[in-house]
């Protein structure tokens, strides 16, 4: 239900992406900082945030999110929740609040579309039946 905040649009999801970005890359980090210098190495890096931009290869977790942010730039929500469906472990987990708003968008979306279909339908079919 929508009642409470309303549907999620593109301009927040966009808007919502980096720091829901960010929160996946810092729970990518933190699970893979193990002792000693690892750990500080993570608190070091988790102080200053850099993320790829723009649409670099690769299956990692920075080159996915930067994908996806580049389509979602683009109002493509379908591509960039489809590609931040390729995350896993705490990345994916950090990303799951802004991918059920995106998930919501898009069924949203394909609802409208779907009901817009059916009007103009019975539209075409009113206008040919009448004399």
């Amino acid at each position: 239900s929508f009642a409470g905040k309303g549907a999620p649009v593109v301009t927040a999801l966009q808007s919502a992406f980096p720091a829901a970005a960010d929160a996946a890359l810092k729970a990518e980090r933190n699970a893979s900082a193990g002792d000693g210098l690892d750990r500080l190495w993570s608190g070091v890096t988790s102080m200053v945030s850099v993320r790829a931009t723009g649409t670099p290869e690769g299956a990692d977790t920075a080159s996915v999110l930067a994908r996806a942010e580049t389509k979602l730039k683009s109002g493509d929500v379908k591509s960039a929740f489809d590609e931040t469906g390729k995350l896993q472990g705490p990345a994916r987990l950090a990303l799951e609040p802004w991918r059920r708003d995106a998930e919501t968008r898009i069924k949203l979306d394909a609802a409208i579309s779907a009901l817009s279909r059916t009007i103009a339908d019975s539209l075409s079919r009113s206008a040919a039946a009448a004399p």
